[in-house]
């Protein structure tokens, strides 16, 4: 015994265990480990039966084994052991093997979050009455944004939900849609989603396509959906959001155009002309503002040459505003060539407010000799740095 709790991993994972020494998972028996503290007397509930391949374990029997998988120092024995845990899982000791872990020390989070999940699809009904302890008709009362505890219970429900969904569809969505408040309902919308991804985009595809056309989660939705197949490529999800229907696929075009504009900014932009002008904008304050942190330089070169209009407006003001962190003075004089009144005024009090956090003396004197910075009364800048709205406030204090 002393031996064979030595021994290497050179070995295979079968060999870990006392038993019958044959290969194959049926042959696996309870666990020998490595490990530095000796086993508790909890520990060692049923230890002749665990994770046994012929025995269905009972909710002690598995609190048991989730605990010495726990205490297994080395971490792939400890992964070898999650994969038998839930091979072992059934809907009588899922609970057991849920809060076994949820409550043991060390950083198991990614665990209790795939646990939540094999739950949800075995049991989803349960899981989350557990999840919640609650049941029926006060299902409506969990999801809003209460305390840090909460959102860690509504977290873990989210990965049962999305379990749930994966094997169940149906009977999640009847769930789902039972909520009373927004909130909850929601936020629970994502996870069964997220759920249905596992099953294909086409499912989730046809979930949301059944939403009520002025359901606020549409948007959400098919953003979440867009981001997964974004996986494969942006030529590939673009051409996904083309088999769209109308009122799906601008949401789609959006999600993907901005995840772009962070991933490949030049790619982005040299696309922009295909889409809809509030698209656009979008686009162009994720690419700019990513692009200027890259590569300040090619940005400005990008900017110069593009015809003057309100998506080149947007797009100066955030290069500007970006480029005050680095370059406070050429950020100001980016600002003052913006056509629009409103537009350049934002970008010029956000960049001189930086400056003179940065450089006081250089922006009062920049200040001075641009009064065109001050042209719009509510964000006008003094040259000592305050607004003129700050300063009516002040008097009518005094």
């Amino acid at each position: 015994m002393l031996q064979q709790r030595q021994q290497t991993f050179s070995e295979p994972v079968e060999s870990i265990w006392v038993g019958d020494t044959s290969p194959g998972p049926a042959s696996i028996r309870p666990l020998q480990r490595q490990r530095a503290q000796p086993m508790s007397a909890e520990e060692d509930v049923e230890n002749e039966t665990l994770l046994s391949d012929s025995a269905v374990l009972s909710p002690e029997q598995m609190r048991a084994a989730v605990l010495m998988m726990g205490s297994e120092n080395d971490p792939v024995r400890r992964a070898a052991l999650f994969s038998l845990v839930l091979a072992s899982l059934t809907p009588e000791n899922a609970e057991s093997a849920v809060f076994a872990l949820r409550d043991s020390p060390g950083k198991n989070r990614d665990q209790v979050r795939v646990l939540l999940r094999a739950w949800g699809q075995i049991d989803g009904a349960r899981a989350v009455e557990s999840m919640t302890g609650i049941t029926g008709e006060m299902f409506a009362n969990i999801g809003g944004k209460k305390g840090k505890k909460d959102k860690v219970r509504g977290s873990e429900i989210f990965q049962v939900i999305s379990g749930w969904a994966s094997a169940d569809s149906e009977a999640a969505a009847t769930f789902v849609s039972s909520f009373e408040l927004q909130d909850g309902r929601a936020f629970y919308t994502q996870a069964l989603v997220d759920g249905l991804l596992v099953k294909g985009v086409e499912h989730a595809v046809k979930y949301v396509q059944d939403l009520s056309a002025d359901d606020s989660q549409r948007r959400r939705c098919i953003a979440s959906i867009a981001e997964e197949v974004m996986k494969q490529g942006s030529a590939r999800a673009l051409d996904w959001a083309d088999q769209l229907s109308d009122d799906l696929r601008h949401d789609a075009y959006a999600s993907i155009m901005s995840s772009l504009a962070i991933e490949a900014p030049e790619e982005a932009l040299a696309m922009i002309d295909d889409f809809p002008k509030d698209t656009q904008k979008n686009i162009v304050s994720r690419a700019l503002d990513q692009w200027t942190k890259r590569d300040p330089l090619a940005a400005s070169e990008y900017l110069a040459q593009m015809v003057d209009s309100p998506v080149k407006d947007q797009a100066v003001g955030k290069f500007a505003m970006e480029l005050a962190r680095e370059d406070p003075e050429a950020a100001a004089a980016w600002a003052t060539t913006i056509g629009n009144d409103k537009v350049r005024q934002k970008a010029l009090n956000q960049v001189t407010r930086s400056w003179l956090k940065a450089d006081r003396a250089a922006a009062e004197v920049w200040l001075e000799s641009n009064p065109v910075a001050t042209d719009e009364p509510q964000g006008k800048f003094k040259r000592n740095g305050k607004s003129a709205k700050v300063k009516r406030q002040r008097e009518r204090r005094s």
